[in-house]
């Protein structure tokens, strides 16, 4: 069983007024602090008195401080910090996609889950560890504020669409132990640039469709298979590979611009 540990720390004042017989005297201030943890409860009270005054107390409200870990992610200014126990990353859906600026995947997680980060609006960064081996689909979809991700070699498989529709996203540094790039990977981002590692040998339908922005893409000879649509839309798309490849043959079929390495 996950972890759950809920800190609130709660700082109050309150207004009263107490009328005991004899006196009528006024000014106490009163700090509580309550420590609450998954399955047990701790308090601590200090008072300070700026009177001495024992029969009325005066309290003023003012700050609510909030701090949660729930089992192995933690949200910090922003910033999500992802390890779990069994090496799998799903997390869509456990805090608010619009508090979180950037995410921390921790030594350990080897799988990140489908739809992960899906529609994270602000994530602006990733950081991957050496350790994940495999993204599911649509993990980072739609992230708009993201500019550049760089895919550590420890990745062998890359499921569909997993940064389809960044349309912030420049910039990708691809695995060097994938031998695929599957439908929709990078369809309407923002690339301008993307070189592709020797031992792909497929590239599936529509991963660079609708980057308008795509112009120098990088073929080796490895690459054995794509789709007609495979650059669909991208209309400046200019594909750059060895005389006599798989990429050239492509590039005359379809009518892109092809140049030599």
């Amino acid at each position: 069983m996950k972890k759950r540990i809920i800190t609130i720390m709660v700082t109050a004042a309150m207004v009263a007024t107490m009328t005991a017989c004899g006196s009528s005297e006024k000014g106490a201030e009163q700090t509580t602090t309550v420590s609450v943890s998954a399955g047990e409860q701790n308090s601590e009270v200090s008072t300070s008195s700026d009177n001495a005054a024992k029969d009325d107390a005066t309290n003023e409200a003012t700050t609510e401080e909030t701090t949660i870990e729930i089992g192995d992610f933690i949200l910090l200014n922003g910033i999500l910090f992802i390890g779990t126990d069994n090496g799998m990353a799903t997390f869509n859906g456990v805090v608010n996609a619009d508090e979180v600026k950037e995410v921390v995947i921790k030594e350990g997680v080897t799988y990140i889950g489908e739809e992960s980060f899906a529609e994270y609006k602000y994530l602006s960064n990733v950081s991957i560890p050496n350790t994940v081996t495999s993204i599911g689909g649509d993990a980072f979809r739609n992230c708009d504020s993201l500019t550049s991700v760089v895919l550590p070699d420890s990745i062998t498989t890359l499921e569909e669409g997993i940064f389809a529709a960044c349309d912030s996203l420049t910039s990708v540094t691809l695995p060097k132990n994938i031998t695929s790039i599957p439908k929709r990977m990078f369809r309407s981002t923002g690339l301008k640039e993307i070189v592709i590692p020797d031992g792909v040998t497929v590239i599936g339908e529509t991963a660079f469709g609708y980057c308008r922005e795509l112009v120098n893409v990088y073929i080796p000879n490895s690459v054995e298979k794509m789709s007609y649509d495979t650059f669909g839309v991208s209309d400046n798309v200019v594909i750059y590979g060895d005389a006599g490849s798989y990429a050239e043959t492509f590039a005359n079929q379809w009518r892109i611009e092809f140049k030599q390495k």
